[in-house]
C-alpha cells in the first residue's frame, strides 16, 4: 500500500463514512463494508459476520467464494479467529498461519485448502453493547498487518461497527412498525366481527384465531383480508 499522510487518512475515512451511509440496503451496506476493508488495509479478502446466540454467521464478503469456504472450514473445526473475536469481544491477530498454534484443525485446513496466510479479526461492538459481529481480514501473505495497517484497520472496524449497529437499529424500527401496523389491522378486524356477529371482542379474536388454524394462514393475513375485502368465513 502507498504511504498516506495524516490528512490522507482523514480524507479516506471521511469518504468511507459517506460510502457506508449511501450504500443502500442492509445487504449492500454489509457487502460494501467488506469490499472497502480491502482498500483501507490492503488485505486480500474481508468478511463481515453477524453475532448470533450460537455461532457468528457470515453476512457479507469481498469475494463470496473464498469467504464462504473459510466460514465452512471454521464451522467444521468448531472455532477460529472470527469466533474467538466475537466470543471474547477482542481483536484476534494471526500474523503467520504457519506458526499459529491455536485452533490446530482450522489452521491446518486453511493452510491446505486456501491461500490464506495471515488473519486479523475485530469484534464489532459499541460501548456497553453485546458484540454485533466481526470484521475479519485475510491476506495471502504472512505478516500482512504491521502496526500502521493494524491501526488503520482498527479505526475502520469502528466505522464498520457503527454501520452494523445502524442496520440493527433500522431493522428493529422496521419490525416495530410492522408490529404496530399488524396490531391496528387486527384491532380493526376484531371490531368488524364484533359489529357483524354481535359477539364480544374476545370472541371475535377467537374467530380470527380459529380461521387462521383452519386455513393455515397467519392471523394477521386473515385480519388484513377482512379489513380490505370484508370477506370472512365463520369457522365456528
Amino acid at each position: 500500500m502507498a504511504e498516506r499522510s495524516e490528512l490522507g487518512w482523514a480524507r479516506l475515512f471521511a469518504e468511507l463514512a459517506r460510502q457506508l451511509e449511501i450504500a443502500g440496503t442492509t445487504e449492500q451496506r454489509l457487502h460494501r463494508i467488506a469490499e472497502l476493508a480491502t482498500s483501507v488495509t490492503g488485505c486480500t479478502w474481508a468478511a463481515i459476520a453477524k453475532a448470533t446466540d450460537q455461532t457468528p454467521v457470515v453476512a457479507a464478503t469481498s469475494e463470496p467464494d473464498i469467504g464462504e469456504h473459510i466460514a465452512k472450514l471454521q464451522a467444521a473445526a468448531g472455532g477460529g479467529p472470527t469466533w474467538q473475536a466475537v466470543r471474547t469481544a477482542t481483536t484476534v491477530h494471526v500474523p503467520d498461519l504457519i506458526t499459529e498454534t491455536r485452533w490446530p484443525e482450522h489452521v491446518r485446513e486453511l493452510i491446505e485448502k486456501t491461500p490464506v496466510r495471515a488473519i486479523l479479526a475485530f469484534c464489532l461492538q459499541l460501548e456497553d453493547q453485546h458484540p454485533l459481529g466481526a470484521l475479519t481480514l485475510y491476506s495471502d501473505r504472512p505478516e500482512a498487518f504491521p502496526p500502521r495497517i493494524y491501526q488503520a484497520a482498527t479505526v475502520y472496524a469502528d466505522h464498520a461497527a457503527i454501520a452494523l449497529d445502524h442496520d440493527r437499529t433500522q431493522a428493529t424500527a422496521d419490525n416495530l412498525k410492522i408490529a404496530l401496523q399488524t396490531s391496528r389491522e387486527i384491532g380493526v378486524a376484531v371490531g368488524i366481527l364484533v359489529e357483524r356477529y354481535r359477539v364480544s371482542s374476545e370472541q371475535a379474536f377467537d374467530m380470527l384465531r380459529l380461521a387462521s388454524q383452519h386455513t393455515h394462514h397467519k392471523l394477521r393475513h386473515i385480519a388484513e383480508d377482512l379489513v380490505l375485502t370484508g370477506e370472512f368465513t365463520d369457522p365456528r
